[in-house]
């Protein structure tokens, strides 16, 4: 996956959203927003913890990456089409992550900086024209990458025409809607910890309120499970000692 000089890793605010939910610093916004994966994890064995900078959380998959053909065709391009092409795919993207709000205040931030660079020239024109048939191919291909490489794309391609001050808001737009991942993960954590734990108090109470018969169909925690078969053992050995007294 693509990864942007501007991506930094945010430090993650809430010892619940990280202890509980397990939430690091490279983790927040996965899979669309978060950094590659840590391949300490995958041991068992990442000793920074909270604090790295690698996803913690699974990928089953490897993310899609732009081939050669495609890659080359993005130096060739002037910056503005590459911009516009990216744009293209992070709105349509955009529509369907899980902080697509976060996402919509940030592409219209990055397109306010962008500024002249999304007006299309006469040499922009004949360049997409020549490379017409290679450009429906490219603008498949982005459709299939990740929100964090589409931001990579658009940010190499502004950095070949825009100053520093100008690529530093950039930065800041994007260091915004990081937080604002952050954020937004942070609560949901801390919502789904709330609803976890007042379920188990739930269940816990409603437990002491069943007949045993009750309580075995609603499968209840195993430990209350085991007490419950140790004393129908302990009853059969009775009426067993008490039988062979009688006879």
């Amino acid at each position: 996956m693509l990864e942007s000089p501007f991506s930094q890793s945010i430090q993650p605010s809430s010892l619940l959203a990280t202890g509980i939910c397990g939430l690091n610093a490279g983790s927040f916004g996965h899979p669309e927003m978060c950094s590659r994966a840590c391949k300490f994890i995958k041991e068992g064995n990442c000793q920074q913890g909270s604090s790295c900078r690698r996803c913690h959380l699974p990928h089953p998959h490897r993310a899609c990456e732009l081939d050669k053909r495609n890659r080359e065709l993005v130096a060739k391009l002037n910056a503005g089409s590459c911009i516009r092409m990216a744009l293209v795919a992070m709105h349509n993207r955009a529509r369907i992550l899980p902080f697509s709000a976060a996402a919509a205040e940030f592409l219209g931030k990055l397109e306010l900086q962008l500024g002249s660079l999304l007006d299309r020239d006469i040499e922009e024109i004949q360049t997409e024209r020549k490379y017409s048939r290679e450009l429906r191919s490219l603008a498949q291909a982005l459709r299939q990458l990740t929100f964090s490489s589409l931001i990579s794309i658009c940010s190499n391609a502004a950095a070949r025409e825009l100053d520093v001050s100008e690529m530093a808001r950039i930065t800041d737009a994007l260091e915004e809607f990081r937080a604002d991942i952050r954020e937004s993960e942070i609560q949901a954590a801390d919502r789904a910890a709330s609803k976890v734990q007042a379920e188990s108090q739930s269940v816990r109470k409603a437990s002491f309120m069943l007949t045993p018969a009750e309580w075995l169909a609603n499968g209840a925690d195993s430990r209350l499970q085991a007490e419950s078969q140790a004393s129908s053992r302990e009853l059969r050995v009775t009426l067993r000692r008490s039988s062979n007294k009688i006879t």
